[in-house]
């Protein structure tokens, strides 16, 4: 008897040929990705019967933007299904379309299951304005011509896929082959043999000091499950552990197996939240983070200097940030511990069966096929300028160059554990937004966004903004800058904000970076631009990188910012006189923020990056012959030092106004004391010092050398 569909107005018939399909494929088969093109209602309508067909109920389907179905949701809601297993996704983007939804999506259809997109025609589904786009652009940009390339976008990955099944009402066209499964491996369980290897490293941890374990897979391997299965193991045998990820309830596999299979206290504390982690600092045998790649590099180091034994469990292509990103950034980190750490990655997909057609489409269509990245010989010695090439990209450009989207969006995915399918889309869509690309011939070596802020748009909401009473979307630097001063002027100046900047990794530190920054540079003030900007979670690294550059600080965020687990930092770089002339109110403003808030809200940063940033404030002076008299007396000395901290402030200060290059640490340390106002036990803690004696040595000794220097 067909099933009831809230939605459903009208029965309608499908093609004879969709039928065949039905019938040749069998209950086994890959999962199945089928474009339903037509008028909203007829699409709604021709699921319902696909879904009698297929015996799936109504409320084994999940259903994205489709209000009246059941188990529906929006698909700003994805990340509340992640980790769970449906036989259909219902996926209607007639009226909004979200790309990291897609993707995630895509990774809860079981085996044998199918996803659904339902659009309009083809020709008509790129110029119906989608309802979300509004909130994806600056302010000011809401009415640029909407040209709907991410729609285009998919339309060719769709036509180019001859995997992808389209249903209309005139005709059927099926996949390009059965698509019928090898379930030889399924059906001697060894698919489950990586996984079970994996379960057995993880355990084995508790026999071993110091050591690290890296798990890393693309969706439905199994990761998650395979971390429960280890902490329930774990936990019966009686030892501690706990799990750290972006949220819980990405965890749902994990607590499924560690629940049900450890019988533990529902009380026991199994999650923490990371910066709960990092605040209380319980003790384990075991910590777990899963989807690692989700998290800045810098806070997981901090996490790799408190815990001996860690499993990093990661998906290589993720919907929240790039497991590229953290293999080529933060296990270089690893090598250089003192610790064992041993890479597993599960390649045999246990969800779905091995090369299932939904996973390779989504892959193509969100460019997530990072190892495309081709590998180049390049020095700086053989580096010619006149082979380089600096190019301006717009949206509609990058949508006819698919090679060069691909390599671009490849470096991003690479260098920048955030980049996500979303950034397809402000790539495609941002009219406000601007691509930079460095290239050698047709290779890309690097690639930066460039997001137009500041003008005319905001003169009106100048007073409001100062008020605190509206927060207009984009315009991070003017409307920072109007807030911090109280002045409406600064809404109107005119800046380019460079939002991400990334190299082939086989280029780093050879100084094409900077090289694409100077053509931004040139280029905005060809185009009458008072300022280039950047933001970006501080660290010692890149504010040293930035202001090589000639990049300036002018504001620190009060708090951590939740995405990169550092303080944001907001530089400047003037263009013209009229923005040198504002320097000096700018530079005092920083000043008087960061003296004061040094010791109070910065006081947990990180010394090297508080010693980096310190450079601009110093007002420049020299000791005096007393002065230096009495630090050598301190550094030979028997007593502690702390009494003296205000003359050590006046060596800091010193050695920053001179042209001397003093040891890193050595400038580390003496900030830690006067700026942070760190005390021994903590300055011990995190330099590595055995006691307080030896903090006092050390600094006694840095007094010396800096003296002498």
């Amino acid at each position: 008897m067909p099933l009831h569909y809230p939605f459903k107005q009208e029965n309608v018939s499908l093609p004879f040929e969709f039928d065949n399909w039905l019938s040749q494929s069998g209950n086994i088969r890959h999962r199945q990705f089928i474009v339903v093109r037509g008028e909203e209602q007829w699409g709604l309508n021709a699921v319902a019967l696909m879904l009698d067909k297929l015996g799936t109920t109504e409320n084994e389907s999940l259903w994205v933007n489709v209000p009246k179905a059941s188990n529906s949701v929006n698909d700003t809601e994805f990340r509340h299904f992640l980790g769970q297993e449906w036989p259909s996704v219902i996926y209607n983007a007639h009226r909004q379309l979200r790309a990291s939804a897609l993707f995630a999506l895509s990774g809860v259809v079981s085996r044998h299951g199918i996803m659904v997109l339902l659009t309009p025609n083809e020709k008509e589904w790129p110029v119906i304005k989608d309802l979300e786009i509004d909130k994806r652009v600056s302010y000011g940009w809401e009415q640029q011509a909407y040209h709907g390339n991410f729609k285009r976008w998919l339309n060719h990955c769709i036509r180019q896929n001859p995997n992808v099944a389209i249903l209309t009402p005139e005709q059927f066209i099926p996949p390009a082959s059965h698509l019928t499964p090898n379930i030889t491996e399924f059906a001697n369980l060894t698919y489950l043999s990586e996984q079970n290897h994996a379960i057995e490293q993880i355990q084995a941890l508790t026999l071993r000091t110091h050591h690290n374990l890296v798990l890393t897979a693309d969706r439905g391997r199994g990761k998650s499950s395979a971390l429960g299965i280890a902490a329930a193991n774990l936990l019966q045998q009686g030892k501690s552990v706990v799990v750290t990820a972006p949220r819980r309830e990405t965890l749902q596999q994990f607590f499924k197996f560690a629940d049900a299979l450890s019988h533990r206290d529902p009380t026991q504390q199994l999650f923490y939240a990371i910066d709960r982690l990092l605040a209380e600092r319980p003790s384990v045998d075991v910590l777990m983070i899963d989807e690692a790649a989700s998290f800045p590099a810098e806070l997981l180091q901090k996490v790799v200097r408190l815990y001996p034994n860690i499993v990093f469990s990661t998906t290589i292509h993720g919907y929240e940030g790039s497991g590229r990103g953290f293999q080529t950034r933060f296990l270089p980190f690893l090598d250089k511990l003192d610790k064992t750490t041993e890479i597993i990655h599960l390649e045999q997909p246990i969800r779905w069966y091995k090369h299932d057609p939904l996973e390779a489409f989504w892959f193509d269509a969100m460019l997530m096929k990072c190892e495309n990245t081709r590998s180049i010989n390049f020095s700086t010695s053989d580096w010619n300028a006149k082979d380089i090439s600096v190019k301006k990209w717009q949206s509609d450009e990058l949508l006819c160059n698919a090679d060069i989207f691909q390599q671009l969006f490849t470096l991003l995915v690479t260098a920048h554990y955030q980049t996500t399918p979303d950034d397809i889309v402000k790539l495609l869509e941002s009219a406000e937004l601007s691509t930079y690309t460095l290239q050698a011939g047709d290779l890309v070596l690097g690639v930066a966004l460039v997001i137009n802020e500041g003008g005319s748009c905001l003169t009106e909401l100048a007073d409001a903004i100062i008020q605190g009473t509206r927060r207009p979307s984009g315009h991070l630097t003017p409307q920072s800058l109007t807030s911090m001063f109280l002045e409406p002027e600064w809404t109107t100046y005119r800046y380019l904000r460079i939002t991400r900047i990334a190299v082939h990794p086989d280029t780093r530190r050879s100084g094409l970076a900077s090289h694409l920054i100077n053509y931004i540079r040139s280029d905005a003030i060809q185009l009458g631009y008072q300022f280039l900007s950047t933001s970006f979670g501080a660290t010692n690294e890149l504010v040293n990188f930035w202001v090589n550059n000639a990049f300036f600080p002018i504001k620190i965020g009060q708090k951590i910012d939740a995405s990169s687990g550092e303080r944001s930092v907001l530089m400047l770089n003037n263009l013209n006189d009229d923005a040198r002339a504002l320097l000096p109110e700018l530079q005092s403003r920083f000043r008087q923020d960061f003296l004061f808030q040094a010791p109070r809200v910065f006081k947990d940063m990180c010394p090297y990056l508080v010693s980096s940033l310190s450079t601009f404030i110093n007002a420049g002076f020299e000791l005096t012959e007393t002065e230096r008299n009495k630090l050598s007396l301190i550094a030979a000395s028997k007593g502690p030092v702390y009494a003296y901290t205000p003359l050590l402030d006046k060596l800091r200060n010193h050695v920053i106004s001179s042209d001397k290059s003093p040891a890193s640490l050595d400038m580390a340390l003496l900030t830690a004391i006067t700026l942070l106002g760190w005390d021994d036990n903590k300055i011990a803690d995190y330099f590595g010092y055995p006691g307080k004696k030896m903090v006092s040595g050390e600094v006694k000794t840095v007094i010396k050398r800096l003296l002498n220097h």
